[in-house]
């Protein structure tokens, strides 16, 4: 991933014991965004109509701006769960 981001275009689902990203992670039309750690979760800002999730069971969650707006007004579910904190 550069500094700049990522772009996907369809579902994604990272999962990782921690997920730190310097840079923008974009989901385009149906990519819903899913982050899953057992630790920290540190990212830039998430912009994904069709929805983002974000779970850390044992560390702290802390983004940017979390955007499921579109041009067409709709917008998906946001869901943030951490056990320690945001």
């Amino acid at each position: 991933m550069s500094r700049d981001g990522v772009v996907f275009n369809e579902p994604t689902t990272i999962r990782a014991e921690t997920i730190i990203s310097t840079g923008t992670i974009i989901g385009r039309d149906n990519a819903t965004i899913t982050l899953n750690a057992n630790s920290n979760i540190t990212t830039d800002n998430i912009p994904a109509p069709a929805g983002i999730n974000i779970t850390s069971t044992q560390g702290n969650i802390k983004t940017g701006d979390v955007v499921t707006n579109s041009s067409d007004n709709r917008a998906g579910d946001i869901d943030i769960v951490s056990s320690s904190g945001f």
